[in-house]
């Protein structure tokens, strides 16, 4: 017997005629799973009487929908604060479209924004007997340097208007991107067909053996503090480790610690033992002042000789004033950039 809202103007009570819907977007900046409470939309960024956008979401209600089990006892009913986060979503799938955001951008939701006021009034419930529910979102001012929108909705249970939202405010910012080294040491590995060894696969091995990080250090010849630092996502698992961690956990070497030739080189390369080796040959071939006297002896910059050497200005000056060590490797390129 619920009447819903009342004092709506004639065409705000009845439900907007909306052409094709589409599915609820999917990607790293949207809902996903029990908290998809959007199934399929019709929006329009340039919608409404200001022009600045509307939303329509639509979602089928199922008697077995997971909230009608615990809200509430013996009196099942969606909760009312879903109702708010169906009119978030739908205003999430509408603001990168008005922004201009990419569809696999991710983006850091503040739905809704701090420090801002909004309001919403019940009139009535989805119940399991309801066949959908509906919600129509219209855009009422936008903040374009913020990227935030203020919106205003309305809710239908089947055709009867139920609840109405008003100044809720949604705005992003956009999650900068993996550093280009990272995606560089992984195109490297993919390259040389080595598998791409993640912080959530490092660590799941060494668990799944019971190693401790000390252990684990011991294995590949690095430090615990090495170890903790890839795990959590803080050092770039190079091809190079990413090539021992597979040996290392090869049944192979974990049933008796015996490895071929070429194994035992690649499990030696990199270590503290071999990285110690290998900036003292590279300090016989060059010293951070033979590099300065030379550098100027050609008249380059560090910047020229950074971009022959295929690294960063920023390296060359840490060289030259004694604050990096030169690796073998390294020192035998900027050698050849010098020579050029």
């Amino acid at each position: 017997r619920q009447s819903g809202l009342t004092g709506l103007a004639p065409d705000a009570r009845a439900r907007p005629e909306i052409g094709p819907l589409i599915p609820y977007p999917e990607g790293p900046a949207f809902p996903s799973g029990r908290w998809r409470l959007a199934e399929r939309l019709a929006l329009d960024p340039r919608g409404g009487a200001a022009g600045l956008g509307t939303a329509f979401a639509l979602t089928p209600v199922s008697p077995q929908a997971w909230f009608f089990h615990a809200h509430f006892f013996q009196d099942p009913v969606c909760p009312g604060s879903l109702g708010l986060e169906t009119l978030l979503q739908a205003g999430k799938a509408l603001a990168p479209l008005i922004f201009g955001a990419a569809a696999d951008q991710i983006l850091a939701w503040s739905a809704p924004v701090l420090n801002q006021t909004h309001s919403w009034l019940y009139r009535g419930q989805v119940t399991p007997g309801n066949r959908e529910m509906a919600l129509g979102l219209t855009v009422r001012s936008t903040d374009k340097l913020r990227e935030t929108l203020t919106v205003d909705g309305l809710l239908w249970a089947d055709d009867l208007p139920i609840y109405k939202m008003e100044g809720f405010t949604i705005g992003f910012s956009r999650v900068k991107p993996r550093g280009r080294r990272r995606v560089a040491a992984e195109e490297r590995a993919a390259a040389a067909g080595v598998s791409v060894v993640t912080p959530e696969t490092l660590l799941n091995w060494r668990q799944s053996r019971n190693l401790s990080q000390i252990q684990m250090a011991k294995l590949m010849g690095v430090t615990p503090i090495y170890i903790s630092l890839m795990e959590r996502g803080k050092r770039n698992i190079s091809p190079l480790m990413a090539e021992k961690l597979a040996l290392i956990f090869k049944s192979a070497l974990t049933e008796s610690d015996a490895a071929s030739e070429q194994e035992s080189r690649i499990l030696a390369k990199g270590t503290l033992k071999s990285r110690r080796e290998g900036q003292k040959a590279a300090s016989s071939l060059l010293t951070p002042e033979e590099l300065r006297a030379r550098r100027k002896a050609r008249g380059l910059s560090q910047r020229e000789v950074a971009e022959k050497a295929g690294v960063t200005a920023t390296l060359i000056g840490l060289i030259e004033l004694g604050k990096r060590n030169l690796s073998l490797d390294l020192a035998r390129k900027i050698l050849t950039a010098l020579q050029e």
